[in-house]
């Protein structure tokens, strides 16, 4: 490990320090392909209920957690809070990274984070003060943004830090204090090319009805005959290794065993799952971000991370 920005260590090749705050010289495995250095990312939010179902966003998929669905099939935004309160939330995000790790002004810290802020990075403490420590003074450009979408309490970005490539960040805003208070990454690799626009948004629940489907009755059920009834025939995959073609996406996932989905988020024509799996005998945390036109799903953007503990006790979910 060498260099560092603003009193944060940073990485050679194939590694770096994001929002997360520590860093680690294991490997972060990538997608359903691909391996990615260790990152450890932007310090943000999520929810924490790991195998909770809410019944009131109106799924009842077992081990689920989906405090931020719905029933779908409205064609409405079709969730349990109002519009106004996720733009709320992702403006928090939004203007909390742009402050800090793309202008570089460190003294924001306070104004976007709280605590108790949890991380669920293997490689990062909880609190503040740790964040703080690592990201007081980081260099301007230190972050890129990519993509954002929201969903109640819950924001994904997709972007790229200096020195470790495209990465996703799920944070969670305390809607008392308006601060970032829980997060969780993982290093993405591929490409941040494709869609990255929130439109469609009176399509939200049709949208989530459709790509929560998949994840079910597809990655979960393993009926993967049924792709077609999901996929745009020309999907575009920009993970690590990814190919387009419907046909060649089964192919890759179907080595995948999908059993559990933890979070979910959706936001217009963009849906967010983190879910649980195996492969290969490993049990990793599946990041897979859909962008839906046209009643299919037609890009998508993936990672996974391994299951573990992390150096404050909070698993990757």
């Amino acid at each position: 490990m060498t260099g560092t920005i603003g009193g944060s260590p940073t990485a050679t090749t194939g590694s770096g320090t994001s929002m997360g705050g520590d860093m680690t010289s294991s490997t972060t495995d990538v997608g359903s392909g691909g391996n990615q250095g260790a990152t450890v990312s932007v310090g943000g939010a999520g929810m924490t209920s790991t195998g909770d179902v809410d019944v009131t966003a109106g799924s009842t998929t077992t081990g689920t957690d989906t405090t931020g669905g719905g029933t779908g099939g409205t064609g409405g935004y079709d969730s349990h809070c109002t519009r106004e309160e996720t733009e709320a939330n992702k403006a928090v995000v939004r203007d909390g990274i742009t402050e800090v790790f793309v202008n570089g002004n460190g003294d924001a810290i306070d104004d976007y984070w709280a605590d108790p802020y949890i991380q669920h990075n293997p490689a990062a403490n909880s609190g503040v003060a740790t964040f703080k420590s690592f990201f007081s003074n980081v260099s301007p450009g230190f972050y890129s943004l990519t993509r954002l979408i929201g969903e109640c309490d819950k924001v994904l970005i997709h972007g790229s830090y200096q020195g470790s490539g495209p990465t996703f960040d799920m944070l969670r805003v305390d809607p008392e204090s308006m601060r970032m208070v829980e997060h969780w990454d993982a290093a993405a690799g591929g490409s941040l090319d494709g869609a990255t626009e929130v439109v469609d948004v009176e399509l939200t629940g049709a949208n989530r009805e459709l790509v929560i489907g998949f994840v079910n009755n597809v990655l979960i059920g393993g009926n993967t005959a049924e792709g077609g009834n999901y996929l745009a025939d020309d999907i575009v995959d920009y993970s690590a290794g990814g190919e387009s073609g419907a046909q060649a996406f089964i192919e890759r996932v179907s080595g995948i065993t999908y059993n559990t989905i933890h979070h979910q988020i959706a936001d217009g024509n963009f849906v967010f799952t983190l879910s649980e799996g195996t492969e290969g005998g490993t049990a990793y945390g599946y990041y897979d971000l859909f962008a839906v036109e046209d009643g299919k799903i037609a890009e998508h953007w993936g990672a996974r991370l391994q299951v573990q503990a992390g150096v404050s006790g909070e698993g990757i979910f």
